[in-house]
């Protein structure tokens, strides 16, 4: 098993992404998922205003969930995922600063929309199977995701890459 993000590797091969996103606070249950109370979600299009971001997706509670067999199923809560940063072509150690770059400018903003709605933000790294050894996290990344109330998680998904998980 390979332990480290080779360059070399075959562009179809993805060893990580990472993403930020932002949802309304809520809990799992295990009939429905990720479920908030409708008081405390928030319009995604307002942030995508706020931030000047175009999101990878988004939704609404209410919005009817596109991926679903269930053509009655809704979403419990609200979501904004902003685009992945893909290893390759960006190098893991740089992941987390090519999302902080998008985001340090809007710093004010998210700290105030985080006031005045009941959301959390976290960026997520996930990472394939054997194909990381190690992340390096800057103390400039970790101040700012600390100022702006950034949680950051670790995914390792034990998986392979599938290119039409994308679509």
């Amino acid at each position: 098993m390979d332990n480290n993000c080779d360059k070399d590797r075959d562009s179809e091969h993805i060893s990580c992404w990472t993403h930020f996103y932002i949802r309304s606070v809520g809990e799992y249950s295990s009939d429905k998922g990720y479920v908030s109370k409708k008081e405390d979600t928030f319009d995604p299009d307002e942030l995508t205003e706020l931030l000047g971001i175009k999101p990878r997706n988004a939704w609404k509670y209410g919005d009817h969930v596109e991926l679903s067999s269930n053509p009655n199923r809704c979403h419990m809560n609200s979501g904004w995922f902003s685009e992945r940063v893909y290893e390759p072509p960006v190098d893991r150690f740089e992941h987390f600063d090519t999302i902080i770059q998008n985001l340090i400018s809007h710093e004010k903003e998210l700290i105030e929309f985080k006031k005045t709605h009941n959301v959390y933000y976290e960026i997520e790294m996930c990472i394939y199977e054997g194909s990381c050894s190690d992340i390096l996290l800057e103390s400039d990344v970790l101040a700012f995701c600390s100022r702006a109330g950034i949680e950051i998680r670790f995914n390792t998904v034990l998986l392979t890459y599938d290119p039409e998980e994308d679509t």
